[in-house]
């Protein structure tokens, strides 16, 4: 635990220097567009992942807007790492001015405290939520070249022979998916896990793994590159626009898991700048060409999710403690 607090306040101090790599997006005058107060240079949004090329495409439309209405120069910091706690935790220590976001999601927001023994904030005291942006769900995944073609043949071969399958996870959404695979299969495979989305991805490749669930923002990708074939996905809907994907409420109802992402800031930002980030967010969630980003990326929008927030988020964390108590998961 000591060192895990050094370790946090290392990289804190390190990005502050500047260190973290930055998606830069969106800078056009806009010098006609009301602010709220005074114009800052520049507005950060802090995200707990690196990015893929269509979750980039997602954060250049948005950057974008948001620098139409607020006239500052809009910046993405991709901070990946500790399951977003590293971005999370940089944000809770930034400036209150409103020059910093958190591009929060389900695992900063809520879970991390459920499957981390040592998490560095506390999202109730160090966060303000301010909107949602979307859900998506987890996709099930074996490599391009698998000998699996369906769910049902995936299952069927797991159950002959459980000793030679292996479950791969790296972060919360994927790790509470696998154990709730186990759960609804009546089986015990063992969940290995892994630092982050590139090492499972490789392990999967070379055999390390037999398949995995991976947040369904991350589908498009790697589809296009070849690197993996969807056999299910973990929600209502399946991922993008493969109809002939099953759903792994098959196996079981309740087998349904959704992640989102949204919008949180340090706790002392002013009322006045919570409400008008939330007005320019349910805005951006009505434009057209933050739609059609969202679509390609695999986000599914929420309405009118930006009044009930902490609502919400209360439920929505119920909803993962039982899933990690069925998936007989414990902190590490």
């Amino acid at each position: 635990m000591i060192m895990y607090k050094r370790f946090m306040r290392v990289m804190h101090w390190l990005l502050m220097c500047g260190v973290g790599v930055l998606l830069l997006a969106g800078y056009a005058r806009a010098d006609h567009i009301q602010d709220l107060g005074e114009r800052l240079p520049v507005v950060s949004v802090v995200a707990g992942t690196q990015f893929s090329k269509t979750l980039n495409e997602f954060a250049v439309v948005f950057a974008d807007f948001l620098h139409e209405k607020t006239g500052s120069h809009v910046q993405f910091m991709q901070m990946g790492g500790e399951g977003g706690m590293i971005g999370a935790d940089y944000v809770t220590h930034s400036a209150d001015d409103g020059s910093v976001f958190l591009l929060s999601t389900h695992s900063t927001q809520s879970v991390n405290s459920m499957l981390q023994k040592t998490v560095s904030y506390s999202p109730e005291q160090d966060l303000v939520n301010i909107g949602m942006i979307g859900t998506s769900p987890a996709a099930l995944v074996v490599p391009a070249n698998s000998p699996f073609q369906t769910f049902s043949q995936l299952l069927n071969a797991v159950r002959l022979n459980p000793l030679d399958y292996r479950i791969g996870y790296y972060n919360s959404t994927s790790q509470v998916a696998a154990g709730l695979f186990n759960h609804y299969a009546g089986l015990n495979l063992h969940m290995m896990p892994y630092n982050n989305r590139g090492l499972l991805l490789h392990e999967l490749a070379i055999n390390g793994v037999q398949f995995a669930f991976i947040d369904g923002i991350f589908v498009a990708d790697l589809l296009k590159e070849n690197k993996i074939r969807v056999l299910a996905t973990t929600g209502d809907n399946p991922v993008l626009d493969m109809s002939t994907v099953a759903l792994t409420s098959t196996l079981h109802p309740e087998f349904l898991l959704e992640g989102w992402v949204g919008v949180a800031a340090p706790k002392r930002v002013p009322d006045e700048v919570v409400t008008q980030m939330r007005t320019w967010l349910n805005q951006a969630l009505a434009d057209a060409n933050i739609k059609d980003v969202m679509q390609r990326t695999g986000l599914k929008p929420l309405d009118m999710v930006c009044l009930n927030i902490e609502k919400f988020i209360r439920h929505d964390a119920e909803l993962w403690r039982k899933r990690i108590m069925l998936g007989k998961l414990t902190p590490r």
